[in-house]
């Protein structure tokens, strides 16, 4: 297989024509009021036109237009006492219902922030998500550090992540090598069984809602839960979201599904890092549907994967949740267990030499 240079996630974010934008399609039921994504609804299609064959797939959303509050509200008052914000200034990342703006604690030494501003008519989805953040604490997830809610605006205060993107990484760089994807590999599943036990689905797990802390690509933080749901024992979920080329099949029927969709979400992910290219994509949403719900993906000839690797994503992109690895059969995976043995080995041979010393 030869790849389609259309089809290769390195395309110019500038193009109109672009199909992976760092804004990817979002796919979200009209029944479900629930949508909260700040990634909007545009397009995955070469055309810049959303497919009509969905009654499901949205329309495209108009351009985000920030609202200023004033000193006059309360809560923009004690956002702006605690954080040092230049609203002048152009926004770091943009959405179809936020934008994020670059902050500082008013401490000493002061410390990066990001601030998420989202209009109060998406209030509902926002603070959902800063109420599902606040309480996390691990060192793969976002860390929320505040919430303000103005008259216009809700503010979503987190840290900053300075590498941005981990999609923006693999665009500028290409596909990665095979050890530096199984480090991000391992630490988006630690992340990811970290939020299972608490009873938090992601749903929207893909490259734009993985962030690099620093330079270094395997530095990850899972970011935006404004799709996550939380579950009780033995609950499904139901809702029609997310973004469409990384969306478990399960997902596009509407029918029941429970956290193992986020291990699909991983493992597009990983197929992604691995090739620079996406597993399923066609201009064609209908055609786009029919790969996903088969599983239909090939490895482009001009990327070399491991057989272990292959593995790996053949066992995350399963059709059928219930032949799908759950998190921990993830974690045991050869592939896996392969770059934490490297990391263990390098930690007894540093302890070996500090000893010598």
């Amino acid at each position: 297989m030869t790849t389609n240079p259309e089809e290769n996630i390195s395309t110019s974010e500038e193009s109109e024509d672009s199909c992976y934008s760092s804004e990817s399609s979002d796919y979200d039921s009209e029944e479900d009021s629930e949508t909260g994504s700040d990634t909007g609804s545009e397009t995955a299609s070469a055309s810049g036109s959303l497919s009509s064959s969905s009654a499901a797939i949205g329309q495209p959303p108009k351009e985000f237009e920030e609202e200023r509050d004033t000193e006059e509200c309360e809560g923009f008052r004690n956002l702006i006492a605690e954080y040092d914000i230049d609203f002048d200034a152009a926004p770091v990342g943009s959405g179809a219902f936020s934008i994020v703006r670059l902050g500082k604690t008013r401490t000493t030494p002061p410390e990066l922030v990001a601030v998420k501003i989202v209009p109060v008519s998406f209030a509902k989805d926002v603070i959902r998500e800063a109420h599902t953040m606040m309480d996390l604490k691990h060192p793969n997830v976002l860390h929320m550090r505040n919430l303000f809610v103005g008259d216009k605006n809700v503010y979503l205060v987190t840290d900053y992540a300075a590498g941005g993107e981990l999609f923006s990484y693999i665009r500028d760089h290409g596909w990665l090598p095979e050890e530096t994807v199984s480090v991000i590999a391992r630490k988006l599943l630690e992340g990811i069984k970290y939020l299972h036990e608490r009873g938090i689905v992601h749903r929207d797990l893909k490259p734009q809602n993985v962030l690099c802390a620093t330079s270094d690509p395997t530095d990850i933080r899972i970011a935006d839960f404004g799709l996550s749901k939380i579950l009780s024992e033995d609950t499904m979920l139901k809702t029609c979201c997310g973004s469409p080329h990384y969306l478990a099949p399960e997902v596009l029927q509407c029918s029941q599904y429970d956290s193992k969709v986020d291990i699909w979400g991983i493992g597009v992910i990983v197929y992604v890092a691995l090739t620079g290219c996406l597993p399923f994509f066609d201009d064609d949403m209908r055609k786009l549907i029919v790969k996903i719900m088969t599983a239909d993906y090939t490895w482009p000839d001009d990327v070399t994967v491991s057989d272990s690797a292959r593995d790996f994503v053949r066992k995350t992109i399963e059709k059928d949740p219930a032949k799908r690895l759950c998190v921990a059969d993830c974690l045991a995976h050869p592939w896996i267990k392969k770059e934490q043995t490297h990391v263990l080995r390098g930690a007894v041979l540093q302890l070996g030499c500090t000893k010598k010393q």
